[in-house]
C-alpha cells in the first residue's frame, strides 16, 4: 500500500517527509508486534501517539490526553496576552 503511495506522490510530484511520519498500531494488544513498515525505504517509527493539526492521537484512542493539552494550550495563551 505504501508503495502506492510513493508512486501517486511521485506522479503528482509530491513527496512524503519519512522523518514526519510514524505508525502507531490503535488496535493493538498489550503483547503484540508490528511489522516493520518501510516508506521510500527508510524504516517508519513506530509510536503510542502522533499529533495531527495539533490534535493529540493515541493508541488507546483516549481524547482526555487531548482535551488536557488543549485546555493547557489554551491556558498559555490567555496568560500570555
Amino acid at each position: 500500500m505504501l508503495r502506492r503511495l510513493e508512486s501517486y506522490a511521485a506522479r503528482k510530484g509530491l513527496t512524503v517527509n519519512v522523518q514526519k511520519s510514524y505508525i502507531v498500531n490503535f488496535n493493538a494488544y498489550r503483547n503484540s508486534t508490528f511489522p516493520v513498515v518501510r516508506l521510500y525505504n527508510q524504516e517508519l517509527e513506530v509510536r503510542d501517539f502522533f499529533t495531527y493539526l495539533g490534535m493529540l492521537f493515541d493508541k488507546h484512542m483516549n481524547l482526555h490526553h487531548a482535551a488536557t493539552r488543549a485546555t493547557t494550550h489554551a491556558l498559555m495563551q490567555l496568560y500570555v496576552e
